[in-house]
C-alpha cells in the first residue's frame, strides 16, 4: 500500500475517532445516572482524533517531511522496534491481565474479572487467528 493511501486511511481514522467520541459525548448526555466513565472517555476520543488529524496535516503540509516521514516507516530498523513494542505491550497485558483476574476473584469482583479474562481470551484468539492468516500467506 503505497504511502498516501496510508496516510488517508489513518484520516479517516481519526474521524472515526471523533465521531465516536461525539455519539459517545451524546450518549452520556441522554443518560440517566452514572456516566462517569463514558464522559471522559468520550472526550479522550475527540482529543486523540483532532491531535491526530493536527500531526497528520503537519506532515502533509509540505513534500519534504512526507517523504522523510515514508522513508522512516519504511525503514527496518523502525519497524523491527515497533514490533517489538507490540510484543512486548502484548505480552505485559496478558500477564498483567491475567494476574488482575485472580487477585479481583480473590477479593470477589466477580464480574469484573469476568470481564478482563473475556478481553484476555478474546485479544489470545484474535493473535492466533492472525498468527494462521499471516502463517497460510507465507
Amino acid at each position: 500500500m503505497d504511502f498516501k493511501k496510508r496516510i488517508k486511511i489513518r484520516y479517516l481514522t481519526a474521524v472515526v475517532y471523533i465521531v465516536l467520541g461525539l455519539a459517545l459525548a451524546a450518549l452520556s448526555f441522554f443518560l440517566e445516572g452514572e456516566n462517569e466513565f463514558v464522559s471522559p472517555f468520550s472526550f479522550a476520543l475527540i482529543v486523540i482524533g483532532v491531535a491526530r488529524i493536527r500531526k497528520l496535516s503537519l506532515i502533509t503540509r509540505n513534500e519534504a517531511s512526507l517523504k522523510q516521514r515514508e522513508i522512516a516507516e519504511g525503514d527496518e530498523r523502525n519497524i523491527y522496534i515497533m514490533l517489538k513494542a507490540k510484543n512486548a505491550a502484548f505480552s505485559a497485558y496478558m500477564l498483567l491481565a491475567g494476574i488482575a483476574v485472580i487477585v479481583l476473584m480473590f477479593l470477589e469482583y466477580t464480574l469484573i474479572a469476568q470481564c478482563i479474562g473475556y478481553s484476555v481470551c478474546a485479544l489470545a484468539l484474535i493473535y492466533w487467528v492472525c498468527y494462521w492468516i499471516y502463517y497460510k500467506k507465507s
